[in-house]
């Protein structure tokens, strides 16, 4: 009788530990959100850390959010110091690029549109709508695992949270559909209601004034071709015309998947150009993207590169945006 009782007593408590946990995962969940739908304002540093077939890629992120919509993502490569930022304000969303004074206007609802590890409230959307988060307790910090879509509708990745103690945000992990690592937010510094004014959210003011405390740089540009690219394609015709700055390529591939890339020399100029996309923003290797429906964009070391496929996915693309870039020195 005495066996039965002790018996009964360790369920029990195993239940009433388990209830606990459960309230306190639950607890630690809503404190996140609360903080964050709480706030003004706030100020988030951390480092990025991204992760391709050619290796690991850090950048540093700098984001400032005034409510409603005023948004400020600040990318730098801790390589070469260049610097380029994603500003959202009350005339659209930007990609501003000072080393180059350009800026482009992008049709979109970021960053409401997907799951960003640097902005809190894709973060709070992700755990309001989803239907598959897992919880657990480690060394004090609350882990939440849920399925988030990032690069388009078609795939699913996994995301996972960790929120301290205080219910403020540690660090995300992003996953592709393999379970592979892709990206890796880590919070260095987090300020709650920092006093911001929409003046702060100015394109042109912003680019202009990161550019001034550049030095005047000179790219060190050529053209390249991909190191890594979807298996069974190949080389089919180019085109590469050679004219200082207005030097240019056109790469066409072909073979189980067909691709088209296009590379082309920006030149620095005295007045801030603007040109308008359509599509959502994603970063990589410290470099802001533009994915549209059947490409991607960007600019790196005075080149933008744009690859364009009705066929290749959009994380493929990503992969071979990296061994564009990696292959020459900045």
């Amino acid at each position: 009788m005495r066996k039965k009782i002790v018996t009964l007593s360790i369920i029990l408590l195993c239940a009433f530990f388990l209830i606990s946990c459960k309230k306190k995962e639950e607890r630690k969940i809503n404190d996140f959100i609360k903080t964050v739908e709480k706030l003004n304002s706030y100020t988030l540093e951390g480092n990025l850390k991204s992760f391709y077939p050619s290796g690991e890629k850090e950048s540093k992120i700098l984001v400032n959010h005034l409510k409603p919509n005023y948004y400020y993502v600040e990318i730098t490569n801790p390589e070469t110091n260049e610097i380029q930022v994603i500003i959202k304000n009350n005339d659209g969303v930007y990609i501003g690029i000072p080393s180059i004074n350009k800026t482009f206007k992008i049709k979109t609802n970021w960053p409401l549109n997907s799951s960003y590890p640097y902005i809190l409230e894709t973060l709070v959307n992700d755990l309001k709508k989803s239907e598959d988060l897992t919880k657990k307790q480690e060394n004090k910090k609350t882990i939440l695992e849920t399925k988030v879509k990032i690069f388009d509708n078609n795939s699913s990745e996994k995301e996972k949270m960790i929120i301290n103690s205080d219910g403020t945000l540690d660090e995300v992990l992003i996953y592709d559909q393999d379970d592979n690592l892709i990206n890796n937010f880590k919070v260095v510094a987090f300020t709650k209601n920092p006093k911001l004014e929409a003046k702060d959210f100015d394109v042109k003011e912003v680019v202009e004034t990161i550019a001034s405390g550049l030095f005047d740089q000179k790219f060190d540009r050529s053209i390249t071709y991909p190191s890594y690219f979807p298996e069974g394609s190949y080389l089919v015709d180019e085109l590469i015309k050679r004219d200082n700055d207005n030097t240019y390529a056109i790469l066409k591939y072909g073979g189980t998947s067909s691709y088209t890339i296009v590379e082309q020399y920006l030149p620095k100029t005295d007045s801030i150009v603007t040109n308008e996309y359509e599509g959502n923003i994603l970063v990589f290797n410290a470099i802001p993207v533009i994915v549209a429906s059947n490409y991607i964009l960007f600019v790196d070391g005075g080149i933008e590169y744009k690859i364009a496929s009705e066929k290749v996915p959009v994380l493929e693309m990503i992969k071979m945006a990296d061994s564009l870039v990696v292959v020459s020195e900045k």
